[in-house]
Parts: structure tokens; C-alpha cells; sequence
């Protein structure tokens, strides 16, 4: 699936100006009806580092964010890590 999803992404490059609208149309819907706080976050996230600033996008990270990598980069250096493979099957139980 993740395959299929990277090559409709690359379909994209080439849309036509219609194709590309209802696209955006598409999106401005699923996002409007969107109740999960974690991507509103994460798209708002997007949006922010899209906008035209000088700013490094480290720069435009909320206090929390910065937290989350620098605990995530701290379990890295302490071998606190699980394979993906393990994560999913974790995630089923």
C-alpha cells in the first residue's frame, strides 16, 4: 500500500490545473470534517513551515514539538528503539 501511495504522489507532479483543483477541493473537505487533533497539528505544523520566512523550520517548532524530538533523539542514543515490525505488532495486542 505504502508503494501505491508514493507513486500517486508522484502523479501529482503532473496534474492538469482541474485535476489539481479538484484535488485541493478534495483535501479542503477531509480536512474540514477532520477530528483528529494529531493531524490538525501536524497540518497546521505544515502549513506553518510552507510560509515564507527566513526562519529555520526548527525555528518554528512549538516547545512541545522540540521536547518530543529531543526525548526521541535521547531514546536513539540510549538504544531505546524498536524495530517497525515489532511497533505493529505491539500496536494489534
Amino acid at each position: 500500500m505504502a508503494e501505491n501511495s508514493y507513486i500517486y504522489m508522484l502523479s501529482f507532479k503532473n496534474m492538469s490545473s482541474t485535476e489539481f483543483n479538484v484535488n485541493r477541493d478534495k483535501l479542503i473537505e477531509w480536512i474540514k470534517d477532520l477530528d483528529n487533533e494529531n493531524i490538525l497539528l501536524f497540518l497546521n505544523s505544515l502549513r506553518k513551515s510552507e510560509s515564507k520566512s527566513d526562519k529555520d523550520w526548527w525555528d518554528n517548532l512549538s516547545k512541545n514539538e522540540v521536547e518530543d524530538i529531543n526525548r526521541g533523539l535521547a531514546d536513539i542514543q540510549n538504544g531505546e528503539t524498536i524495530s517497525s515490525s515489532d511497533f505493529w505488532i505491539r500496536m494489534k495486542k
